[in-house]
């Protein structure tokens, strides 16, 4: 959303969450993923969105997310239908 609507750069999304994710009374669930994805964005490999999803839907026991988009094939995980 911030991407696409207000025209933020993926790194500058990746570096805000990563800020709010510092916020010690700011509880997040699926921390762990929620840094991965940011770790993803900043290597240049997906949106937050997308590589989010894939690292949830990886931490639930699934071996892949399917898409339609075909810029998600780069996050690990992801397959294009």
């Amino acid at each position: 959303m911030l991407r696409r609507a207000y025209r933020y750069p993926s790194g500058d999304v990746a570096e805000e969450i990563e800020r709010l994710l510092m916020i010690d009374s700011l509880v997040v669930d699926h921390q762990a993923e929620v840094y991965a994805a940011v770790t993803l964005v900043q290597d240049g490999i997906g949106e937050f969105p997308d590589a989010l999803l894939g690292l949830l839907n990886a931490s639930a026991g699934r071996q892949r997310t399917l898409t339609f988009d075909r810029r998600a094939r780069r996050i690990p995980g992801f397959e294009i239908l």
